[in-house]
């Protein structure tokens, strides 16, 4: 586990620090690199399968590459290790490999500066479940798979099953929004939620992206960009607009949404004086935004007498007719399934409008992201959403979701919307969304809220109902449909009962901001330790960096004296080589002049010889040469073979300068005239 937080926060290092040309493979690299070189220092260099590498980087890593995109990165790896013309690694197409020398060191010490950074986080995070007086697992494993969850909702889309977590804990989510305003750990969740999100390129490799996409917008998005949710999911959902329309997405909504957000803002309206408790439990409701932004009743009417006017200035057209898609809706059976979850029966009718226009727009089945023409975009705070069927793209989908996506999909993206801040509101929207999922339905704290103010409003303090709505928040008040009913027959029983739970989330309030302040102080402290031994280290490194500038520039000087010297002994080299050359050459040459003389003056050395000794003999021997047609023959002939041959080994000699030039070839050098490499 600690491993692939590693992970994590190096991808997304690697991501802020490289050009956006670059492909995903690219970020993956100094990941393979890593594994290479421990398999090699671990005696391992070549093997019949790229699987042998894929365990170690699996050990090292903590995450499983799929062997094709591994296989890609290995090429690159290749590519650039063989630059120089030197076959130093070898992946073959069959994924076999063979390895003569590979070592990397890079970012060994800033994982080593980031595993101090997470021990850290670590350690405040179990001060903080301490100070929330919680019996919760302490490990930042915990954390990572709260952030894992965002994976999960990703592969809906992109047909990966990542393994479900059963953790329903808040403490993850309380913690991540506590330490919101403490850059140095706050970056760290960040660069998890990024990492995790790259990761998911190794099961999804996104391809050209689809810009003739209709984006109908749901019930739930409208309010947030009308500033009537929280500011981050406002944020989501412009941020979405404005990249979507920079690819060329078209955006719709039919007016049964039209229809629905009315019906909200209406409810809203007619309750706005008596609501209370859904403010403070609901941090996405409309009466918190209004309390946020200080609109009052009339603001609301306002804003609901303006909405068409509102959504044309962000681009957004409206489908008036939507009979046809509302018949079908009514005779189908999908209806049935959103009477269980919606509120009302139109609620129900509506998403299955929705969701009638959207699959003819599709006209067919698709089971690619990047293939969907269409889609249902909601701004939901629940994490449940609708998976797909028979590896059917889903036709619903998150704004976050299709936020990460795109990202993930499209460099133009990657450079209207940096890292930081896709974190930033990715891991708002999911603090946003474990919390809701924790709330008890919105009707029953709707009910709870009118039995205060008709029971309990005169006996209970504001502030008390705050707490009590802490206690909701947090879900330790387990059946307020209980306290409703005890409102119903007891009054008085009723009122006594909130103040306990008051009283009891006042108490532990006392308590934990004496625990959090005693735990502030010791996070301060363990920074300052901290930032010290950053000092340190970056002291440390300064003169690190400084002597290996030196060494570098020695280095260099010394490289170019024995440079200066190997060009000075192959200067002298040269010359030895060509004297030695010359000589040899001369020797062959004569061995050819030799030749054509014995030719020519042996056999009249001989007939002189024979001559001095007998000039009888000779004169027989000459009458017989001269007389004898065979010898005379076979002396014509043979002499002249000899006088041709010799010619000819004057000619290759002396004249062919192709012949003369293969001999030079062939000249081997003694050990004492051989080059010495310059560089």
């Amino acid at each position: 586990m600690q491993n692939k937080i590693l992970t994590y926060s190096l991808l997304a290092h690697l991501n802020e620090n490289s050009s956006l040309a670059k492909s995903y493979e690219d970020l993956f690299v100094p990941l393979v690199k890593r594994a290479l070189s421990k398999m090699c220092n671990s005696g391992q260099y070549d093997g019949d399968d790229i699987q042998d590498i894929n365990n170690y980087l699996k050990g090292l890593c903590g995450i499983d590459m799929p062997n094709p995109v591994l296989y890609k990165v290995l090429k690159i790896i290749e590519v650039e290790k063989n630059a120089e013309g030197k076959e130093l690694v070898k992946f073959y197409s069959d994924y076999a490999f063979t390895i003569r020398k590979f070592t990397f060191d890079d970012y060994e010490e800033f994982l080593l500066e980031k595993e101090k950074r997470f021990a850290l986080l670590e350690k405040v995070y179990a001060d903080f479940i301490k100070a929330q007086q919680s019996d919760e697992d302490i490990s930042i494993s915990t954390i990572y798979e709260f952030i894992e969850e965002n994976k999960n909702s990703l592969g809906r889309y992109i047909k990966t099953n990542y393994p479900a977590r059963s953790n329903e804990s808040l403490i993850p989510a309380r913690f991540i929004n506590f330490i919101a305003d403490m850059p140095d750990l706050y970056n760290l969740v960040q660069s998890l939620y990024i990492g995790a999100i790259i990761s998911s390129y190794l099961q999804y490799e996104p391809q050209k992206i689809n810009t003739t996409v209709e984006l109908v917008l749901d019930t739930n998005f409208v309010v947030s960009l009308l500033d009537l949710n929280t500011k981050e999911s406002t944020r989501n959902c412009k941020k979405l607009l404005e990249l979507g329309k920079k690819l060329g997405y078209h955006f719709t909504i039919l007016n049964i949404t039209i229809q629905e957000i009315e019906q909200l803002l209406n409810n809203r309206i007619d309750h706005f004086d008596t609501s209370f408790l859904s403010r403070l439990v609901d941090k996405e409701d409309i009466y918190n935004a209004c309390y946020r932004r200080d609109l009052s009743k009339t603001d609301l009417e306002r804003i609901k007498g303006n909405l068409s006017i509102d959504l044309s200035t962000y681009g957004v057209n409206i489908i008036f007719n939507t009979d046809k898609y509302q018949r079908i809706a009514k005779n189908g059976n999908e209806i049935e399934a959103f009477q269980k979850v919606r509120n009302t029966t139109f609620a129900a009718l509506h998403d299955a409008t929705c969701f009638a226009y959207v699959r003819e727009k599709r006209q067919k089945a698709i089971y690619d992201f990047n293939k969907v023409n269409c889609w249902f975009v909601n701004n939901s705070s629940s994490r449940n959403s609708h998976s797909y069927v028979n590896g059917q793209q889903p036709i619903m989908i998150k704004a976050e979701d299709l936020l990460n996506l795109l990202w993930l999909t499209s460099p133009m993206i990657r450079s209207n919307i940096d890292a930081t801040e896709l974190a930033t509101i990715g891991l708002s929207r999911l603090i946003s969304n474990t919390m809701n999922d924790s709330l008890p339905h919105a009707g029953i704290i709707r009910e709870l809220d009118l039995n205060i103010q008709k029971y309990s409003k005169e006996n209970i303090s504001e502030e008390d109902v705050v707490r009590v709505s802490k206690m909701i928040a947090s879900r330790k008040i387990e059946n307020i449909e209980a306290l409703n009913e005890l409102a119903n027959s007891d009054s008085r029983e009723f009122t006594k009962k909130l103040q306990q739970i008051a009283d009891q989330q006042k108490e532990h309030e006392s308590k934990t901001i004496g625990m959090i302040n005693g735990f502030l102080d010791k996070l301060t402290n363990d920074q300052e330790k901290l930032t010290g031994t950053k000092q340190e280290y970056e002291r440390k490194k300064a003169i690190a960096e400084e002597t290996v500038a030196l060494n570098v520039m020695l280095s260099d000087q010394l490289k170019e004296t024995r440079r200066a010297l190997n060009k000075v002994k192959n200067d002298h080299v040269r010359d030895q080589r060509e004297s030695f050359k010359e000589n040899l050459v001369l020797k062959w040459k004569r061995k050819s002049v030799y030749l054509i003389l014995i030719v020519v003056f042996v056999p009249l050395l001989v007939l002189w010889l024979i001559d001095m000794y007998s000039h009888e003999q000779f004169l027989k021997f000459y009458t017989l040469c001269t007389e004898n047609v065979f010898y005379k023959y076979i002396i014509a002939v043979g002499y002249t073979i000899a006088i041709g041959y010799g010619l000819q080994n004057l000619y290759f000699k002396f004249i062919n300068i192709s012949n003369i030039e293969k001999f030079e070839a062939r000249i081997k050098y003694p050990s004492d005239m051989q080059f010495v490499d310059e560089e």
